[in-house]
């Protein structure tokens, strides 16, 4: 999984800092588990943290995540302002929940990657994974 990024922008805002203790804990590590579309297993983060699931309500009701399913996954909504330095080489992979996001919530923000051809010093062309912003949706459908 990549490596979490966390932007103050969204963790100082006056709706993230009025949250319960135990929900902001979540959605930290949320942040830390989310794949590269920004979908993540709540309920793994609830056995981990023993937090009880009636603070995960919180997030929802702020709009800091959206559950997809039943089996508590869920969409970070913040994802890619939080991942807006992401790496595309962490893109080459695609999430495996992309269909249920594009489904659930065809219009939720993230980033995907495509291949593009590119030429280096000497003249040799290569591929390259160049980052670009899309719906899920979009994603899904490329």
């Amino acid at each position: 999984m990549p490596k979490a990024l966390i932007t103050p922008i969204i963790t100082r805002m006056p709706s993230f800092i009025a949250l319960p203790e135990a929900s902001q804990c979540i959605y930290f590590h949320a942040l830390s588990d989310t794949d590269n579309a920004g979908i993540v297993n709540i309920k793994a983060i609830l056995d981990i943290t023993h937090i009880k699931s009636t603070y995960v309500a919180p997030l929802i009701n702020a709009k800091y995540i959206k559950l997809l399913d039943y089996e508590w996954l869920a969409f970070v909504t913040h994802w890619r302002i939080h991942n807006a330095n992401f790496d595309a080489r962490f893109l080459q992979k695609p999430s495996p929940f992309l269909e249920l996001l594009a489904i659930k919530i065809p219009d939720a923000p993230i980033y995907a990657a495509k291949i593009v051809k590119k030429i280096n010093k000497k003249g040799i062309e290569y591929d390259a994974f160049q980052r670009f912003e899309a719906t899920a949706s979009e994603a899904f459908a490329h």
